[in-house]
């Protein structure tokens, strides 16, 4: 029950972490292209294509070495010899 829990509210971190860096990348490519005096205007399935992609990526390296989040670390199997 605890690993579920933990892994809904790990679900709730990518979204909202998903929504913070699509929202920053697409605030940052706005800039620029008003800079260039190009068209920034904001298209709702722009934002959806890279939240899709950013939360997909955010999710898979969440069960990479590098991003160690301990999901299921409560009980383990002792190997011998005292040592976790």
């Amino acid at each position: 029950m605890a690993v579920l829990l933990h892994f809904l509210f790990e679900i709730v971190k990518i979204v909202i972490l998903g929504l913070i860096y699509t929202a920053v990348i697409l605030s940052i490519r706005a800039i620029i292209r008003k800079l260039q005096k190009k068209d920034a205007d904001f298209k709702w399935y722009k934002f959806l294509a890279v939240y899709k992609i950013l939360a997909a990526v955010i999710f898979i390296f969440s069960f990479t070495y590098y991003e160690n989040h301990g999901l299921g670390d409560d009980s383990f199997i002792p190997l011998g010899h005292s040592e976790p």
